[in-house]
């Protein structure tokens, strides 16, 4: 399969395959020249006709004058008898390795992946069996989840893009409400100096917005936990933009916490139970 591939992928584009690597998980070839993720499928379809012709592999040992004459791959310079394998209509290499009879034998050739590596790329590739257990697994999962999804394999694409604008539409919802319950809560605190809360798990970016507002209404600091049990996240902010961190210090010592910040802003979490908390804050 890496046979086949190659000679099409280097007759294409005037490379050379640099690298090789049988693992244990796919085949990794290198190639030095940029191809594009379009020209690795065009060299896919191509190297699959090339299998499914079927043609038998050809295997000789020219003499000095005639390899001197043939266009042949190799890696290196070689001296001695050379051994040619070719693939017809796809390539012809100087290997020294085992190799099947007939091209339809290698199955089909699955490319997975073309990165940008050094001067060129790194393909992917997966070769009969592997190839249609790879492939057999994708399907599967497609299935799976296009049955979630209440579509056909096939339109797994337009669903889920599809459920990337309601997300989108229920985030901006979500945070539309957030802001009209947390200034809400804001005014509740308005004028009370320092204050504690406490509310149920949320993100970090709405924690810390509901503590910027109560720090801007109570005139003191505003310490807002989310979680539950033993577990919150903090943010504390000072509305007068004053050095939290002595505070931040005690307060991870004290409680088995991690986080920090500056100019009266702190983020991070604690390991302790809600009374420990504010039996921290009383002191």
């Amino acid at each position: 399969g890496e046979h086949i591939l190659s000679g099409i992928l280097c007759r294409l584009y005037d490379c050379d395959n640099v690298g090789f690597h049988l693992g244990a998980e796919a085949v990794t070839i290198d190639y030095n020249a940029d191809i594009t993720w379009e020209q690795a499928l065009e060299a896919e379809r191509l190297a699959n006709e090339a299998i499914w012709a079927d043609r038998e592999t050809e295997i000789f040992y020219p003499s000095p004058q005639e390899l001197a004459a043939l266009d042949y791959r190799s890696k290196k310079e070689l001296t001695g008898q050379v051994r040619i394998v070719e693939f017809p209509e796809a390539d012809r290499c100087a290997c020294c390795g085992t190799h099947v009879e007939r091209a339809g034998q290698a199955g089909l050739v699955k490319v997975l992946s073309c990165q940008k590596f050094r001067e060129g790329v790194r393909m992917e590739i997966l070769c009969g069996a592997r190839a249609l257990r790879y492939l057999s697994g994708t399907y599967d999962q497609a299935r799976a989840v296009s049955r979630r999804l209440s579509v056909k394999p096939l339109e797994i694409q337009g669903a889920v893009e599809r459920l990337e604008e309601e997300l989108s539409a229920a985030k901006e919802r979500m945070a539309d409400l957030e802001q009209t319950a947390f200034a809400a809560l804001a005014a509740e605190q308005a004028g009370r100096g320092d204050v504690v809360l406490f509310q149920s798990p949320m993100r970090p970016d709405s924690l810390r917005r509901l503590a910027d507002a109560v720090g801007k209404s109570c005139g003191g600091l505003a310490a807002v936990f989310s979680g539950e049990g033993a577990k919150w996240s903090y943010a504390l902010v000072r509305g007068d933009g004053g050095d939290i961190a002595p505070l931040v210090k005690e307060l991870n010592e004290t409680l088995h916490g991690r986080g920090g910040g500056r100019n009266g802003f702190a983020q991070g979490s604690v390991q302790a139970g809600r009374g420990e908390i504010e039996a921290f804050f009383r002191r």
